[in-house]
């Protein structure tokens, strides 16, 4: 590789005539001279950009000429447009072809002769709109009584589908994939109702018709036992039996796992591959046959689950699933002790059918909520003090029955009064506070004009001050940097910008070459070394952001084995898990800045209320 410095740079630069050529054809040596900020020095680069006051009559008449159309104009050179525009130089430009604009008039025989050409007003909507728009406007579309509603049909189509027509439908197919795709309503509805588990000739889409399932086994040889297991992945299948993951803040190792390093106290061996290239029904069969073979050989075989599954997905029916559901007295137990089974009666929207689950203690009925509305003064404050008497209250609809909330909105017009407005700016030191306490006051006070006379108000620092060379140059000596000066004077800045006065700035250290220079300091070992210190990735970026920056950005962050993963499975904020994490902070205010995930759930939930007073 190439090591580019400042000579090499400069060599390679002098063979192109602008920057952007440069970075085309050398982007290496170009991005080096770029973080090191030498790219000025190469004078001889063309400039794109015009000086200011460039496009005048004479600049934007010769540039127009090079174009057909205004479009072309506008696309190719948009600042000559705009000034051509601006002054009213656009319209000289005889030469410009002029766009086709269809000016057909609607009238109601007009409409009625398209609308002659459609079957359903989907159809007239889509493919003309124009006349659509002006028929229904006028409501002449109820005198075309040939176009069909595709609503109405829609409703029609989904009433159709029972027991008994699903069925019959389900008959002309092969597979769930061919049901789904060419009579969707049927299959939606059979999906819904669990009826699909009937339909016993379909073939499941999960089935693979691609050649890429292995048969593999883990064996050990002191204690003769043995574990056959198939997968379209060996790699990502070797690494889930390997490790154990975090479920409902309890650990859930595998099968594998489990006996390897728990009961043997040894690592997990790689896995053996028995058969490769199967189909995924191939697989299934031959896993059941080596499983069966190594039970009679006498070894103990470790497999638990049925032999040749390829996943629980679609297994939960209707009847499995409220059979599942009589274990448990809760739905969060449900949740707790089934997860797949709760998942799928959660999605079907079975749950409400399992009458014996214990109700959840303070749920908000009408008059639980009507009690605590009463210690509020306003919806406002009704929210921010009982989140969950508020959100049911809100989706039941009876926030209207709490006729003693103070109406905070104020009617139309009603700043637009001197006196209202004066009493309200009295409360502000500042113009920007005022705005931002009360921005209608504020807004009515501009347009009237009253804004001036609120004397009272401070005036901001730099207020009218006159910037010039002397009074720039004494307030840029304040800062290090450019972005500092532009950052902190912006006035004085943009004043020393337009008039050149910043390269007069010498003192101005080069952000760039800073940047880069710390950088460089972040090496393998370096990182490795301050990554050390922190427990996990998180604490890493917080504590050192340019260390972790350059780790991720060259991949060394899975090296650092020892950073705790964070991350919390699915469903792990359950309500005991975020009460456990409400406990650690004195404040609603502090749960939510420190725990947000665990507070948005529980907010969710409606479970704040329970936990925090105000």
């Amino acid at each position: 590789m190439k090591h580019w410095d400042y000579d090499t740079c400069y060599k390679e630069a002098m063979k192109y005539n602008s920057r952007s050529e440069f970075a085309t054809n050398s982007s290496a040596s170009y991005k080096v001279a770029c973080k090191n900020g030498w790219l000025d020095n190469y004078n001889w680069f063309e400039s794109k950009h015009k000086p200011n006051g460039y496009w005048n009559r004479e600049t934007c008449l010769e540039e127009a000429k090079k174009y057909k159309s205004k479009a072309e104009f506008q696309q190719k050179c948009g600042s000559a447009y705009v000034t051509a525009t601006k002054n009213g130089w656009i319209n000289d430009y005889t030469w410009f072809e002029r766009p086709v604009v269809h000016n057909k008039k609607w009238t109601y025989e007009t409409c009625l002769e398209e609308a002659r050409r459609y079957k359903t007003k989907t159809e007239f909507r889509n493919l003309c709109s124009g006349a659509y728009n002006v028929a229904y406007k006028n409501g002449w579309l109820n005198d075309y009584t040939w176009l069909e509603d595709g609503n109405k049909n829609a409703v029609e189509n989904r009433r159709k589908w029972n027991k008994e027509t699903c069925y019959e439908e389900a008959k002309k197919y092969k597979s769930k994939v061919e049901f789904r795709k060419l009579s969707s309503g049927a299959y939606d509805a059979a999906y819904k109702n669990g009826w699909l588990v009937e339909y016993t000739w379909l073939e499941s889409g999960l089935i693979s018709r691609r050649r890429v399932y292995v048969v593999y086994y883990y064996i050990d040889d002191e204690t003769n036992a043995v574990y056959v297991g198939l997968s379209n992945n060996i790699k990502r299948r070797h690494r889930q039996h390997s490790t154990y993951n975090l479920r409902h803040g309890k650990v859930e190792s595998d099968i594998v796992y489990k006996y390897f390093h728990n009961t043997l106290g040894k690592d997990v061996p790689e896995p053996i591959i028995l058969e490769k290239n199967l189909l995924s029904t191939e697989a299934q069969e031959r896993e059941r046959y080596y499983v069966e073979l190594f039970a009679k050989e006498g070894r103990f075989v470790l497999n638990s689950a049925k032999a040749g599954s390829l996943g629980a997905y679609g297994k939960w029916t209707k009847e499995m699933t409220y059979e599942e559901a009589k274990k448990y007295k809760s739905r969060l137990e449900f949740e707790k002790g089934n997860n797949s089974a709760y998942n799928a009666a959660k999605r079907n929207k079975w749950l409400d059918d399992y009458t014996w689950f214990e109700k959840k203690l303070g749920k908000w009925t009408y008059e639980t909520c009507y009690e605590e509305a009463k210690k509020h003064k306003s919806k406002v404050e009704f929210r921010k003090k009982s989140g969950g008497a508020y959100n049911v209250a809100l989706n039941k609809g009876w926030l209207s029955n709490y006729t003693w909330f103070e109406q905070k909105v104020k009617p139309i017009g009603y700043w637009n009064n001197y006196e209202r407005c004066y009493d309200a700016a009295k409360k502000c030191k500042a113009r920007s506070e005022f705005g931002k306490q009360y921005p209608n006051a504020y807004e009515w006070s501009r347009k009237n004009g009253w804004l001036g006379k609120f004397t009272w108000f401070e005036k901001p620092t730099h207020w009218n001050k006159k910037w010039n060379y002397e009074t720039c140059k004494n307030e840029a000596k304040k800062y290090k940097y450019q972005a500092e000066f532009q950052k902190n004077a912006g006035g004085a800045f943009q004043v020393a910008w337009k008039n050149g006065w910043l390269k007069d700035y010498t003192w101005f250290e080069d952000g760039v070459k800073i940047r880069a220079e710390k950088k460089r300091k972040w090496n393998r070992e370096t990182c490795f070394n301050e990554a050390k210190k922190y427990v996990s990735r998180c604490e890493f970026a917080k504590n050192n952001r340019g260390a972790y920056k350059v780790a991720r950005e060259n991949n060394w962050l899975d090296e650092y084995t020892w950073f705790v993963a964070t991350k919390r499975p699915n469903g792990y904020w359950d309500y005991d898990n975020c009460f456990k994490e409400a406990k650690k902070y004195k404040t609603r205010g502090e749960f939510r800045k420190f725990g947000k995930r665990a507070y948005n759930v529980a907010l969710k939930n409606g479970w704040i209320s329970d936990w925090f007073s105000n």
